[in-house]
Order: C-alpha cells, then structure tokens, then sequence
C-alpha cells in the first residue's frame, strides 16, 4: 500500500486520489495489452 492512502492533511487526499488514478490506468493497460496479445496469438494459429 502507498502512503497517499493514509488521510493526515488536506493535500493528503490528492495522494489518494492520484493513486487510485494509477491502479484504474495500470489495470485498463493490462486488459488492453491481454486483448492484444491474444489476438497476436489467435493471428500465429
């Protein structure tokens, strides 16, 4: 876990927010590079 999680200040809170950013974004990159890479595969077949 990141520290931005943790709410001590008000500038806190734009930690939390820019890290859940991060774990959407992260995640949609991974699915979008699994979509891919199985149609790279499906293409080799």
């Amino acid at each position: 876990m990141k520290q931005g999680l943790f709410l001590r200040k008000n500038g806190d809170s734009v930690k939390v927010s820019e890290t859940v950013a991060n774990i959407y974004s992260d995640q949609a990159l991974t699915e979008e590079l699994i979509d891919e890479f199985k149609a790279y595969i499906t293409n080799q077949q």
